[in-house]
């Protein structure tokens, strides 16, 4: 019989669906995540009759039993990572064999926000505005002339012309992860309306409608040029990052590697740490959702860790999207992808690839999932 509440759990490599385990006794189980090491033990699951009851648990925080519909595996899943359709608040308290514990439950995923004052945001939670941004926090002695001035170190470069295009004010924020080569080619004369997603704004505007957030009578350029706008764009590192190519001696600025390596090495950590703390900590009060292109695995975990390292109580959505409650940031493939990758995350069936991991038409249904429940009521 089909369920009257979806509760569901993906995994975040293999992406197979779990659903609640119901045992032989016809009963849900749930765990205590305060009983630490032995909340897995028999004699301390908790049986549950109903899916009302068993998301009242979840959203307090218990874990759950829940069997993969693939290989059968039953695991117990922490509330942070399950997912249900379940509209609203539970108000009454859950019915089970023993009272439940009073106190709240902090998950794993979630992490305390604390800014140095020179770095907190603006009161207002404005977005910067569209043009050039006076940003200098990664620079000796808090000075630095833009475009111009440049630190290296450890292998990395990173020049100071920090960019803002759209509303202050938008209920979507689109991001890079920073402006590569063609971006900053000619950068310091380009009309500033023209050097966001250079070379890539078709892919860009394909993703996006694919998405369901361009509108039919805009074009990509008419959006992004639009400083009044509902839609922002920007690049999750602000200024221009470049990486040392030991081979070649060639400073690259572009690539999956380089994306993926200022997230793992502690060299650039702190360049990732001030843009978060700066740009992403306050956001607007409008703004529903972030779209950051790019959506290998290991960036999405290390967005992720940056992110909620500034914004308490983050928690995965699904294997390409986490939430704090308010913002919802979803990754989409990335708009230079390589061959037909973009095509096939806009338009392909779900299924066909080798490993779960890269199948980006699976991978779009995930980014889906997660702007319905950012615009849900």
């Amino acid at each position: 019989m089909e369920p009257k509440i979806k509760i569901w759990r993906l995994h975040p490599r293999t992406f197979e669906r779990f659903v609640p385990h119901q045992h032989r006794d016809g009963y849900f189980r749930v765990a205590d995540p305060t009983l630490g090491k032995v909340k897995h033990h028999a004699e301390h699951q908790i049986p549950v009759v109903s899916e009302e009851d068993l998301v009242a648990y979840i959203r307090r925080g218990y874990l759950c039993r829940m069997r993969g519909e693939e290989t059968g595996q039953v695991n117990l899943i922490a509330a942070s990572e399950i997912m249900t359709d379940a509209p609203g608040a539970v108000s009454a308290e859950p019915k089970a064999s023993r009272t439940s514990p009073t106190s709240g439950v902090k998950t794993t995923s979630s992490m305390a926000m604390s800014l140095p004052p020179d770095l907190k945001p603006p009161a207002s939670g404005l977005l910067p505005s569209h043009g050039r941004v006076a940003c200098t926090d990664c620079f000796p002695g808090g000075t630095a002339e833009w475009g111009v001035s440049v630190v290296e170190g450890s292998g990395w470069r990173l020049t100071n012309n920090p960019m803002a295009w759209g509303g202050q004010n938008p209920r979507v924020l689109v991001l890079g992860f920073s402006k590569g080569g063609t971006q900053n080619d000619g950068i310091l004369n380009r009309p500033h309306a023209e050097v966001a997603f250079r070379g890539g704004r078709h892919a860009v505007a394909s993703v996006l409608g694919t998405l369901g957030l361009m509108p039919s009578d805009r074009s990509i350029d008419e959006l992004i040029a639009d400083r009044d706008g509902d839609i922002a764009f920007g690049s999750l590192v602000r200024c221009s990052v470049s990486k040392l190519d030991r081979r070649s001696g060639r400073w690259v600025m572009s690539g999956s590697d380089i994306m993926g390596s200022c997230l793992r090495e502690g060299a650039i950590g702190h360049v990732i740490s001030n843009c978060t703390r700066r740009y992403l900590a306050c956001l607007p009060p409008r703004l529903k959702m972030v779209v950051i292109y790019g959506n290998d695995v290991d960036y999405v975990d290390g967005c992720l860790r940056a992110i909620a390292g500034v914004r308490p109580g983050v928690r995965k959505l699904n294997a390409v999207s986490y939430t704090d409650g308010t913002v919802a940031f979803i990754h989409v493939v990335h708009f230079k992808a390589q061959g037909g990758i973009v095509p096939n995350w806009c338009h392909g069936e779900p299924g066909r690839a080798s490993h779960a991991e890269h199948d980006q038409p699976l991978k779009r249904e995930l980014a889906l999932q997660a702007i319905r429940l950012a615009l849900a009521p």
